[in-house]
């Protein structure tokens, strides 16, 4: 049976189901190593901090995938995080984990989602956690370094008749959970507007935007399933953004061309990781939803 985002479970580690979402996994596995060129922000409500990060190292060790901020990497200020790799180019947090900032409001925030992706030649993490009584998010992007130190390794594909970890669809294709996300951001849930509807059919899953801020009504994207909590987005299309103009009230379109990206649950939040370029040159988005919303 299909997996209902409203209902929130997720299973924690994940699995490409071999017959049918295996071959749909990326083959670009993500770089291990020192991270040297890196931008990160925090953001608590309307406060928030933005800066340059690191270095910040990348290892992994028995599966693990642990990121080390080190103790200066302003703003996301200090801490190492465990990631699950789920396929080659994504991660998904263990929740529970905490990392300091250097927001005078608030020092330390205790995770609740995360996903980590690479998008091209940048590596991305985003955060959202609690911390002194309010929700936080944090992002990080980094550059790819010229001479990493290797990359993970490939996560094992698994068939459909070893569950829990490979939960797949009636339609064999795996059970990415469909649904409506609500509550879109790129920060914090007190910024939040909007909803993402996702539906899959025959191991297409279109994600239908409705709201969003920056993104055109109506507009949609297609991705295929490659583990029961991750998708990649089918290159090439065009998702249509909006700007404001000169006039105040009014926006106008900026068609931007999807190169890569992807989709990673974590617990009921899904984020969002899209790679591209628009009339001005390379341009990601990057937020994220909550099921049920």
């Amino acid at each position: 049976m299909q997996s209902n985002a409203s209902d929130g479970s997720v299973d924690a580690k994940g699995g490409v189901c071999m017959e049918a979402g295996a071959t749909a996994s990326s083959t670009s596995l993500i770089p291990l190593g020192a991270y040297q060129s890196c931008f990160g922000s925090v953001a608590k409500g309307p406060q928030g901090t933005f800066g340059s990060v690191g270095p910040l190292t990348l290892t992994e060790d028995q599966g693990v995938l642990m990121v080390d901020l080190g103790n200066d990497a302003s703003p996301v200020a200090s801490g190492s995080l465990a990631f699950a790799p789920i396929t080659a180019n994504d991660a998904v947090i263990m929740p529970g984990q905490m990392f300091g900032t250097d927001m005078r409001l608030c020092t330390t925030v205790t995770v609740t989602a995360g996903a980590l992706t690479l998008a091209g030649d940048t590596l991305i993490v985003s955060l959202l956690g609690q911390g002194c009584g309010d929700w936080i998010s944090g992002m990080l992007s980094c550059a790819v370094p010229a001479a990493p130190t290797g990359t993970i390794e490939q996560p094992k594909p698994c068939s459909t008749t070893s569950p829990p970890h490979c939960i797949c669809g009636e339609d064999g294709w795996p059970a990415f959970p469909v649904g409506v996300y609500g509550e879109c951001t790129a920060g914090v849930p007190q910024d939040a507007a909007g909803k993402i509807t996702f539906t899959e059919d025959q191991g297409v899953l279109t994600a239908a935007f409705d709201g969003i801020p920056g993104i055109a009504p109506m507009a949609s994207l297609q991705f295929t399933p490659t583990t029961d909590k991750t998708a990649t987005v089918a290159p090439s299309q065009i998702l249509v953004l909006t700007v404001p103009s000169q006039i105040p009230g009014i926006n106008l379109d900026a068609p931007m061309t999807i190169a890569s990206g992807s989709l990673v649950v974590s617990g009921s939040t899904v984020f969002v990781f899209l790679d591209g370029s628009d009339a001005y040159g390379e341009k990601q988005e990057l937020f994220h939803c909550t099921a049920g919303q």
